[in-house]
Protein backbone atom coordinates (compact mmCIF):
# COMPACT_ATOMS: atom_id res chain seq x y z
CA UNK A 1 0.00 0.00 0.00
CA UNK A 2 1.20 3.45 -0.60
CA UNK A 3 0.67 6.91 0.57
CA UNK A 4 -0.51 10.19 -0.98
CA UNK A 5 1.40 12.82 -2.40
CA UNK A 6 4.02 14.85 0.19
CA UNK A 7 1.72 18.22 -0.78
CA UNK A 8 -1.45 16.73 0.71
CA UNK A 9 -0.10 16.90 3.81
CA UNK A 10 -0.41 20.77 3.45
CA UNK A 11 -4.37 20.14 2.47
CA UNK A 12 -4.98 18.20 5.49
CA UNK A 13 -3.70 21.69 7.84
CA UNK A 14 -6.30 23.81 9.31
CA UNK A 15 -8.25 26.14 6.76
CA UNK A 16 -6.61 29.08 8.17
CA UNK A 17 -3.25 27.56 8.12
CA UNK A 18 -2.02 30.21 4.99
CA UNK A 19 -3.92 33.34 7.23
CA UNK A 20 -1.88 32.29 10.36
CA UNK A 21 1.62 32.57 7.90
CA UNK A 22 1.03 36.21 6.77
CA UNK A 23 1.69 38.00 10.29
CA UNK A 24 4.89 35.83 10.69
CA UNK A 25 6.49 36.77 7.11
CA UNK A 26 5.06 40.71 7.63
CA UNK A 27 7.30 40.33 11.40
CA UNK A 28 10.13 38.58 9.46
CA UNK A 29 10.15 41.06 6.14
CA UNK A 30 9.96 44.32 9.28
CA UNK A 31 12.94 42.93 11.37
CA UNK A 32 14.61 42.58 8.10
CA UNK A 33 14.64 38.85 8.66
CA UNK A 34 16.77 38.71 12.02
CA UNK A 35 15.66 35.46 12.75
CA UNK A 36 16.96 35.54 16.12
CA UNK A 37 14.63 38.13 17.16
CA UNK A 38 11.74 37.16 14.96
CA UNK A 39 11.85 33.82 16.48
CA UNK A 40 12.02 35.56 20.15
CA UNK A 41 8.62 37.79 20.10
CA UNK A 42 6.97 35.09 17.66
CA UNK A 43 7.81 31.49 19.39
CA UNK A 44 4.37 31.16 20.60
CA UNK A 45 2.98 31.23 17.40
CA UNK A 46 5.68 29.43 15.22
CA UNK A 47 4.70 26.32 17.52
CA UNK A 48 1.59 26.59 17.12
CA UNK A 49 2.20 26.14 13.49
CA UNK A 50 4.49 23.92 13.42
CA UNK A 51 1.66 21.85 15.74
CA UNK A 52 -0.59 22.30 13.30
CA UNK A 53 1.36 21.31 10.45
CA UNK A 54 2.76 18.11 12.62
CA UNK A 55 -0.63 16.69 13.27
CA UNK A 56 -1.14 16.82 9.47
CA UNK A 57 1.69 14.99 8.66
CA UNK A 58 0.95 11.95 11.21
CA UNK A 59 -2.82 12.32 9.38
CA UNK A 60 -0.84 11.92 6.23
CA UNK A 61 1.33 9.08 7.26
CA UNK A 62 -1.83 7.17 8.73
CA UNK A 63 -3.83 7.43 5.15
CA UNK A 64 -2.49 4.29 2.69
CA UNK A 65 -4.32 3.68 -0.39
CA UNK A 66 -3.32 0.46 -3.00
CA UNK A 67 -5.66 -0.24 -6.38
CA UNK A 68 -6.04 -3.66 -6.89
CA UNK A 69 -7.73 -5.74 -9.85
CA UNK A 70 -11.40 -5.24 -8.01
CA UNK A 71 -11.11 -1.33 -6.73
CA UNK A 72 -9.71 0.89 -5.16
CA UNK A 73 -8.61 0.56 -1.12
CA UNK A 74 -7.97 2.90 1.47
CA UNK A 75 -7.14 2.36 4.89
CA UNK A 76 -7.01 6.01 7.31
CA UNK A 77 -7.17 6.45 11.04
CA UNK A 78 -4.98 7.27 13.63
CA UNK A 79 -6.39 5.79 16.75
CA UNK A 80 -9.95 4.15 15.42
CA UNK A 81 -9.13 2.11 11.80
CA UNK A 82 -11.07 2.96 9.04
CA UNK A 83 -11.29 0.18 6.23
CA UNK A 84 -12.53 1.63 2.77
CA UNK A 85 -12.96 -0.34 -0.18
CA UNK A 86 -15.00 0.80 -3.45
CA UNK A 87 -15.29 -2.40 -6.00
CA UNK A 88 -15.18 -0.94 -9.74
CA UNK A 89 -18.23 -2.29 -10.36
CA UNK A 90 -19.54 -0.03 -7.83
CA UNK A 91 -18.36 3.25 -9.30
CA UNK A 92 -20.44 5.40 -11.02
CA UNK A 93 -17.91 7.64 -11.70
CA UNK A 94 -14.25 8.84 -11.00
CA UNK A 95 -12.72 12.36 -11.00
CA UNK A 96 -9.33 12.92 -12.21
CA UNK A 97 -8.17 16.73 -11.59
CA UNK A 98 -4.77 17.97 -12.63
CA UNK A 99 -5.32 21.59 -11.34
CA UNK A 100 -2.87 24.50 -12.90
CA UNK A 101 -1.10 24.70 -9.35
CA UNK A 102 -1.03 20.61 -8.76
CA UNK A 103 0.69 19.83 -12.72
CA UNK A 104 4.36 21.24 -11.83
CA UNK A 105 4.72 18.52 -8.42
CA UNK A 106 3.07 15.36 -10.64
CA UNK A 107 0.30 15.85 -8.31
CA UNK A 108 -3.56 14.60 -9.51
CA UNK A 109 -6.20 14.56 -7.44
CA UNK A 110 -8.46 11.87 -7.19
CA UNK A 111 -12.45 11.66 -6.63
CA UNK A 112 -14.21 8.67 -6.50
CA UNK A 113 -18.24 8.54 -6.47
CA UNK A 114 -20.80 5.59 -5.81
CA UNK A 115 -24.94 5.93 -5.74
CA UNK A 116 -24.11 5.95 -1.86
CA UNK A 117 -22.50 8.16 0.26
CA UNK A 118 -22.45 11.99 0.90
CA UNK A 119 -24.55 13.64 -1.57
CA UNK A 120 -22.20 17.40 -1.22
CA UNK A 121 -18.61 15.48 -1.31
CA UNK A 122 -17.11 12.38 -3.27
CA UNK A 123 -17.09 8.86 -1.38
CA UNK A 124 -13.50 9.13 -1.62
CA UNK A 125 -10.62 11.14 -2.54
CA UNK A 126 -6.81 11.18 -2.48
CA UNK A 127 -4.16 12.82 -4.29
CA UNK A 128 -1.49 10.74 -5.97
CA UNK A 129 1.12 10.82 -8.53
CA UNK A 130 0.65 10.64 -12.44
CA UNK A 131 2.27 7.24 -12.26
CA UNK A 132 -0.50 5.93 -9.40
CA UNK A 133 -3.02 7.24 -12.21
CA UNK A 134 -1.57 5.40 -15.13
CA UNK A 135 -1.59 2.65 -12.86
CA UNK A 136 -5.85 3.01 -11.57
CA UNK A 137 -6.85 3.03 -15.23
CA UNK A 138 -4.75 -0.10 -16.34
CA UNK A 139 -6.44 -1.92 -13.57
CA UNK A 140 -9.78 -0.37 -14.44
CA UNK A 141 -11.40 -3.15 -16.62
CA UNK A 142 -14.74 -2.68 -16.71
CA UNK A 143 -16.64 -3.95 -19.71
CA UNK A 144 -14.71 -1.87 -22.36
CA UNK A 145 -15.70 -4.21 -25.90
CA UNK A 146 -19.01 -3.10 -27.85
CA UNK A 147 -19.89 0.74 -28.58
CA UNK A 148 -16.78 3.09 -29.62
CA UNK A 149 -17.86 6.47 -30.13
CA UNK A 150 -15.47 9.99 -30.04
CA UNK A 151 -17.65 13.29 -29.91
CA UNK A 152 -15.68 16.67 -30.07
CA UNK A 153 -17.85 19.83 -30.32
CA UNK A 154 -16.75 22.94 -31.92
CA UNK A 155 -15.72 25.61 -30.73
CA UNK A 156 -18.55 27.88 -31.60
CA UNK A 157 -21.01 25.14 -29.82
CA UNK A 158 -18.59 25.53 -26.80
CA UNK A 159 -18.69 29.54 -26.79
CA UNK A 160 -22.29 29.42 -27.31
CA UNK A 161 -22.94 26.96 -24.37
CA UNK A 162 -20.81 28.79 -22.06
CA UNK A 163 -22.92 32.07 -23.07
CA UNK A 164 -26.82 30.25 -22.44
CA UNK A 165 -25.66 28.49 -19.21
CA UNK A 166 -23.82 31.66 -17.25
CA UNK A 167 -25.58 33.01 -14.50
CA UNK A 168 -25.48 36.43 -12.90
CA UNK A 169 -26.23 34.31 -9.83
CA UNK A 170 -23.59 32.13 -9.92
CA UNK A 171 -20.48 35.01 -10.86
CA UNK A 172 -21.97 36.46 -7.71
CA UNK A 173 -21.40 33.00 -5.86
CA UNK A 174 -17.87 33.00 -7.64
CA UNK A 175 -16.61 36.77 -7.17
CA UNK A 176 -18.58 37.37 -3.47
CA UNK A 177 -15.84 33.92 -2.58
CA UNK A 178 -13.20 35.88 -4.53
CA UNK A 179 -13.35 38.71 -2.37
CA UNK A 180 -13.74 37.74 0.86
CA UNK A 181 -10.95 35.54 0.84
CA UNK A 182 -9.04 38.43 -0.52
CA UNK A 183 -10.25 40.86 1.81
CA UNK A 184 -8.66 38.54 4.31
CA UNK A 185 -5.22 38.76 2.67
CA UNK A 186 -5.06 42.50 1.77
CA UNK A 187 -7.63 43.84 3.51
CA UNK A 188 -9.94 46.89 2.66
CA UNK A 189 -7.77 48.16 0.00
CA UNK A 190 -9.30 46.33 -2.25
CA UNK A 191 -12.61 47.05 -1.36
CA UNK A 192 -12.31 50.87 -1.84
CA UNK A 193 -10.11 50.08 -5.24
CA UNK A 194 -13.51 48.57 -6.24
CA UNK A 195 -15.82 50.74 -5.53
CA UNK A 196 -13.89 53.42 -6.68
CA UNK A 197 -13.60 51.74 -9.93
CA UNK A 198 -17.24 51.24 -9.95
CA UNK A 199 -18.35 54.95 -9.34
CA UNK A 200 -15.77 55.61 -11.93
CA UNK A 201 -17.48 54.22 -14.88
CA UNK A 202 -20.97 54.99 -13.89
CA UNK A 203 -20.15 58.70 -13.60
CA UNK A 204 -18.58 58.11 -17.43
CA UNK A 205 -20.98 56.31 -19.14
CA UNK A 206 -24.45 55.69 -16.86
CA UNK A 207 -25.74 59.67 -18.15
CA UNK A 208 -29.15 59.55 -17.51
CA UNK A 209 -29.81 56.77 -15.01
CA UNK A 210 -30.48 57.14 -11.55
CA UNK A 211 -27.05 55.97 -9.79
CA UNK A 212 -28.21 53.32 -7.66
CA UNK A 213 -30.29 51.50 -10.59
CA UNK A 214 -26.41 52.05 -12.70
CA UNK A 215 -25.02 50.98 -9.70
CA UNK A 216 -26.60 47.57 -9.80
CA UNK A 217 -27.18 46.79 -13.14
CA UNK A 218 -23.03 47.08 -13.75
CA UNK A 219 -22.23 44.66 -10.73
CA UNK A 220 -25.15 42.28 -12.45
CA UNK A 221 -22.99 42.32 -15.39
CA UNK A 222 -19.90 41.51 -14.01
CA UNK A 223 -20.96 38.96 -12.35
CA UNK A 224 -22.37 37.63 -15.37
CA UNK A 225 -19.45 37.74 -17.43
CA UNK A 226 -17.18 36.56 -14.89
CA UNK A 227 -19.81 33.42 -14.48
CA UNK A 228 -19.30 33.37 -18.88
CA UNK A 229 -15.27 33.33 -18.67
CA UNK A 230 -15.03 30.47 -15.69
CA UNK A 231 -17.76 28.60 -17.77
CA UNK A 232 -15.93 28.67 -20.95
CA UNK A 233 -12.01 28.31 -19.54
CA UNK A 234 -13.97 25.07 -17.62
CA UNK A 235 -15.39 23.39 -20.95
CA UNK A 236 -12.49 24.47 -23.45
CA UNK A 237 -10.64 20.96 -24.96
CA UNK A 238 -14.31 19.41 -24.07
CA UNK A 239 -14.31 15.58 -25.58
CA UNK A 240 -16.43 12.98 -24.97
CA UNK A 241 -15.35 9.39 -25.79
CA UNK A 242 -17.46 5.36 -24.72
CA UNK A 243 -15.52 2.56 -25.41
CA UNK A 244 -18.12 -0.10 -24.31
CA UNK A 245 -20.12 0.82 -20.52
CA UNK A 246 -16.98 3.27 -19.48
CA UNK A 247 -17.34 6.87 -20.74
CA UNK A 248 -14.58 8.78 -20.53
CA UNK A 249 -14.81 13.13 -20.72
CA UNK A 250 -11.95 15.42 -20.72
CA UNK A 251 -12.13 19.29 -20.22
CA UNK A 252 -10.55 22.28 -18.89
CA UNK A 253 -8.23 24.90 -19.35
CA UNK A 254 -6.26 25.53 -15.89
CA UNK A 255 -8.03 23.22 -14.16
CA UNK A 256 -7.83 19.87 -16.50
CA UNK A 257 -10.54 17.72 -15.51
CA UNK A 258 -11.20 13.67 -16.73
CA UNK A 259 -14.33 11.86 -15.30
CA UNK A 260 -14.89 7.62 -16.40
CA UNK A 261 -18.24 7.68 -15.76
CA UNK A 262 -20.09 4.48 -15.84
CA UNK A 263 -22.72 4.13 -18.00
CA UNK A 264 -25.18 1.53 -16.43
CA UNK A 265 -25.16 3.92 -13.69
CA UNK A 266 -26.76 7.34 -15.30
CA UNK A 267 -29.17 8.02 -14.12
CA UNK A 268 -31.52 9.91 -17.08
CA UNK A 269 -30.61 12.08 -19.52
CA UNK A 270 -31.97 15.76 -19.57
CA UNK A 271 -32.27 17.62 -23.00
CA UNK A 272 -32.06 21.31 -21.94
CA UNK A 273 -33.34 24.17 -23.77
CA UNK A 274 -34.79 27.65 -23.30
CA UNK A 275 -36.66 30.41 -25.27
CA UNK A 276 -34.32 31.50 -27.46
CA UNK A 277 -32.49 28.34 -28.11
CA UNK A 278 -36.12 26.66 -29.20
CA UNK A 279 -36.86 29.22 -31.66
CA UNK A 280 -32.93 28.53 -33.17
CA UNK A 281 -33.76 25.00 -32.80
CA UNK A 282 -30.47 23.97 -30.39
CA UNK A 283 -29.77 22.60 -27.10
CA UNK A 284 -27.65 20.75 -25.00
CA UNK A 285 -27.99 17.31 -23.13
CA UNK A 286 -27.06 16.89 -19.22
CA UNK A 287 -26.83 13.57 -17.48
CA UNK A 288 -27.49 12.57 -14.04
CA UNK A 289 -24.85 10.06 -12.05
CA UNK A 290 -23.53 10.47 -8.69
CA UNK A 291 -19.73 12.28 -8.92
CA UNK A 292 -20.19 14.10 -12.39
CA UNK A 293 -21.40 17.52 -12.07
CA UNK A 294 -21.15 17.41 -8.46
CA UNK A 295 -18.97 20.09 -7.47
CA UNK A 296 -19.95 23.73 -6.91
CA UNK A 297 -21.04 25.44 -10.13
CA UNK A 298 -20.03 22.73 -12.03
CA UNK A 299 -22.50 21.48 -15.02
CA UNK A 300 -23.06 17.43 -15.88
CA UNK A 301 -22.92 18.59 -19.93
CA UNK A 302 -22.92 15.36 -21.70
CA UNK A 303 -23.62 17.46 -25.10
CA UNK A 304 -22.80 20.90 -25.23
CA UNK A 305 -25.37 22.90 -26.91
CA UNK A 306 -25.86 21.81 -30.87
CA UNK A 307 -28.96 21.77 -32.83
CA UNK A 308 -31.39 19.54 -32.09
CA UNK A 309 -30.19 17.07 -35.10
CA UNK A 310 -26.51 16.71 -33.90
CA UNK A 311 -27.82 16.47 -30.28
CA UNK A 312 -30.44 13.01 -31.42
CA UNK A 313 -27.33 11.24 -33.52
CA UNK A 314 -24.42 12.06 -30.84
CA UNK A 315 -27.23 10.76 -27.74
CA UNK A 316 -28.10 7.48 -30.39
CA UNK A 317 -24.52 7.10 -30.90
CA UNK A 318 -22.61 8.05 -27.29
CA UNK A 319 -25.91 6.70 -24.80
CA UNK A 320 -28.47 4.78 -27.47
CA UNK A 321 -30.25 3.52 -24.01
CA UNK A 322 -31.65 7.44 -23.92
CA UNK A 323 -34.19 6.54 -26.54
CA UNK A 324 -37.27 8.96 -26.83
CA UNK A 325 -40.52 7.51 -26.67
CA UNK A 326 -43.35 8.12 -29.18
CA UNK A 327 -46.20 7.59 -27.84
CA UNK A 328 -47.81 10.30 -25.17
CA UNK A 329 -50.06 12.44 -23.41
CA UNK A 330 -50.03 16.20 -23.58
CA UNK A 331 -52.70 18.92 -21.92
CA UNK A 332 -55.60 19.80 -23.36
CA UNK A 333 -57.00 23.38 -24.29
CA UNK A 334 -58.88 23.88 -21.10
CA UNK A 335 -55.79 23.65 -18.77
CA UNK A 336 -54.09 26.41 -20.57
CA UNK A 337 -55.09 28.90 -17.74
CA UNK A 338 -53.10 26.82 -15.00
CA UNK A 339 -50.16 27.33 -17.26
CA UNK A 340 -50.40 31.34 -17.65
CA UNK A 341 -51.99 32.42 -14.52
CA UNK A 342 -48.91 33.18 -12.62
CA UNK A 343 -46.88 35.30 -15.27
CA UNK A 344 -50.56 37.08 -15.95
CA UNK A 345 -51.05 38.08 -12.62
CA UNK A 346 -47.13 39.34 -12.69
CA UNK A 347 -47.72 41.19 -15.58
CA UNK A 348 -50.58 42.82 -14.50
CA UNK A 349 -49.37 43.47 -10.81
CA UNK A 350 -46.17 45.16 -11.22
CA UNK A 351 -47.49 47.89 -13.35
CA UNK A 352 -50.05 49.09 -11.38
CA UNK A 353 -47.85 48.22 -8.26
CA UNK A 354 -45.22 51.04 -10.23
CA UNK A 355 -48.26 53.18 -10.86
CA UNK A 356 -49.28 53.20 -6.89
CA UNK A 357 -45.85 54.41 -6.10
CA UNK A 358 -45.03 56.97 -8.78
CA UNK A 359 -48.36 58.42 -6.93
CA UNK A 360 -47.14 57.65 -2.97
CA UNK A 361 -43.11 58.94 -3.97
CA UNK A 362 -43.17 60.95 -7.19
CA UNK A 363 -39.41 62.37 -5.91
CA UNK A 364 -38.31 58.67 -6.70
CA UNK A 365 -40.36 58.44 -10.00
CA UNK A 366 -36.65 57.18 -12.16
CA UNK A 367 -36.18 54.52 -9.81
CA UNK A 368 -39.96 53.53 -9.78
CA UNK A 369 -39.97 53.83 -13.69
CA UNK A 370 -36.42 51.30 -13.49
CA UNK A 371 -37.80 49.12 -11.08
CA UNK A 372 -41.02 48.41 -12.69
CA UNK A 373 -39.50 48.33 -16.16
CA UNK A 374 -36.57 45.79 -14.86
CA UNK A 375 -39.87 43.64 -13.05
CA UNK A 376 -42.05 43.81 -16.72
CA UNK A 377 -39.38 42.57 -18.69
CA UNK A 378 -38.65 38.96 -16.86
CA UNK A 379 -42.80 38.84 -16.48
CA UNK A 380 -43.94 38.90 -20.26
CA UNK A 381 -40.94 36.99 -21.14
CA UNK A 382 -42.64 34.17 -18.56
CA UNK A 383 -45.49 34.76 -20.14
CA UNK A 384 -44.22 33.52 -23.35
CA UNK A 385 -42.13 31.13 -21.92
CA UNK A 386 -45.23 29.37 -20.35
CA UNK A 387 -47.51 29.52 -23.06
CA UNK A 388 -44.72 27.55 -25.01
CA UNK A 389 -44.79 25.26 -22.49
CA UNK A 390 -47.99 24.50 -23.06
CA UNK A 391 -47.55 23.43 -26.28
CA UNK A 392 -44.36 21.58 -25.48
CA UNK A 393 -45.13 19.85 -22.26
CA UNK A 394 -45.82 15.82 -21.97
CA UNK A 395 -45.64 12.24 -20.83
CA UNK A 396 -44.38 9.84 -23.41
CA UNK A 397 -44.07 5.89 -22.32
CA UNK A 398 -42.44 2.59 -24.54
CA UNK A 399 -41.20 -0.50 -23.14
CA UNK A 400 -38.23 0.70 -21.90
CA UNK A 401 -38.23 4.52 -21.31
CA UNK A 402 -40.22 7.32 -20.01
CA UNK A 403 -39.76 10.80 -20.95
CA UNK A 404 -40.86 13.99 -19.28
CA UNK A 405 -41.23 17.12 -21.40
CA UNK A 406 -41.66 20.19 -19.25
CA UNK A 407 -40.76 23.48 -18.15
CA UNK A 408 -39.03 24.60 -14.86
CA UNK A 409 -38.71 28.11 -14.11
CA UNK A 410 -37.63 29.85 -17.96
CA UNK A 411 -35.98 26.78 -18.89
CA UNK A 412 -37.97 23.70 -21.29
CA UNK A 413 -36.55 19.92 -20.19
CA UNK A 414 -36.77 16.64 -21.69
CA UNK A 415 -35.97 14.34 -19.19
CA UNK A 416 -35.58 10.81 -20.82
CA UNK A 417 -35.10 8.08 -18.13
CA UNK A 418 -34.64 4.11 -18.23
CA UNK A 419 -37.10 1.62 -16.50
CA UNK A 420 -34.63 0.24 -14.43
CA UNK A 421 -33.11 3.63 -12.87
CA UNK A 422 -37.26 4.43 -11.86
CA UNK A 423 -37.63 4.71 -8.18
CA UNK A 424 -41.19 5.65 -7.92
CA UNK A 425 -44.30 7.06 -9.76
CA UNK A 426 -47.19 9.02 -8.84
CA UNK A 427 -49.89 10.77 -9.51
CA UNK A 428 -51.69 13.29 -7.61
CA UNK A 429 -54.46 15.69 -8.46
CA UNK A 430 -55.95 18.93 -6.13
CA UNK A 431 -59.19 19.19 -5.91
CA UNK A 432 -59.45 21.63 -8.65
CA UNK A 433 -57.80 19.40 -10.90
CA UNK A 434 -60.47 16.57 -10.50
CA UNK A 435 -63.32 18.80 -11.34
CA UNK A 436 -61.39 19.59 -14.93
CA UNK A 437 -60.18 15.73 -15.23
CA UNK A 438 -56.25 16.93 -15.32
CA UNK A 439 -53.20 15.28 -13.15
CA UNK A 440 -49.48 16.01 -12.15
CA UNK A 441 -47.08 12.65 -12.94
CA UNK A 442 -43.86 12.79 -10.97
CA UNK A 443 -40.81 10.25 -11.76
CA UNK A 444 -38.56 9.45 -9.15
CA UNK A 445 -35.08 8.44 -10.38
CA UNK A 446 -32.21 6.26 -8.61
CA UNK A 447 -29.66 8.14 -7.19
CA UNK A 448 -27.99 10.00 -3.94
CA UNK A 449 -30.68 11.90 -2.85
CA UNK A 450 -34.41 12.24 -3.68
CA UNK A 451 -34.45 13.56 -6.92
CA UNK A 452 -38.43 14.05 -9.00
CA UNK A 453 -39.55 15.10 -12.18
CA UNK A 454 -42.96 16.97 -12.64
CA UNK A 455 -45.39 17.03 -15.73
CA UNK A 456 -48.27 18.47 -15.00
CA UNK A 457 -51.25 19.77 -15.67
CA UNK A 458 -51.95 16.28 -18.12
CA UNK A 459 -55.22 14.28 -18.56
CA UNK A 460 -55.71 11.79 -16.25
CA UNK A 461 -57.72 9.29 -17.96
CA UNK A 462 -54.96 9.10 -20.47
CA UNK A 463 -52.14 9.06 -18.05
CA UNK A 464 -53.32 6.38 -16.30
CA UNK A 465 -53.85 4.67 -19.68
CA UNK A 466 -50.69 5.12 -20.94
CA UNK A 467 -48.71 3.67 -17.65
CA UNK A 468 -50.66 1.01 -17.48
CA UNK A 469 -50.54 0.07 -20.81
CA UNK A 470 -46.59 -0.38 -20.56
CA UNK A 471 -46.77 -1.60 -17.10
CA UNK A 472 -45.49 1.06 -15.41
CA UNK A 473 -48.33 0.83 -12.80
Amino acid sequence: MKRQHPLKILGLTTRNFWLLLIPLVRGLIALSFDVYNWVRGAWLDILALCLIFGFALIRWYFIRYEFTGEGVHIISGIFARRDVTIPFAALSAANVERSFYLRPFGAVRLLFDTNSGSIRRADAELLVGSRDLDRLTVLDKRKQDGIRATYIPSKINLVLFSFLFSSTLSGIIYLSALFIQSGRLVGRELEEMLLHTINDVISRFAVGIPPAAATVSLILLICWLFSFITNLLRHIGFTITRCGNRIDISTGFFTRRGYLINSDKINYADLRQNLLMKLFRVMSVNVSCAGYGKAKNEIPVFVPVTTKRQVLSSLKMLLPSAELPQEGVRPRGKFLWRFLWLPVTMTAVFPAAGALLLRAIPDWSSVIIFGTVMCVIPSVWLLTVKLTAFFTTGLFASEDNIALKYCFGYAFHTICVRRDRIAKIKLTRTLFQRTIGSCDVYIYTNSEFTKSHAVKNIPFDEAMALMEKYGYI
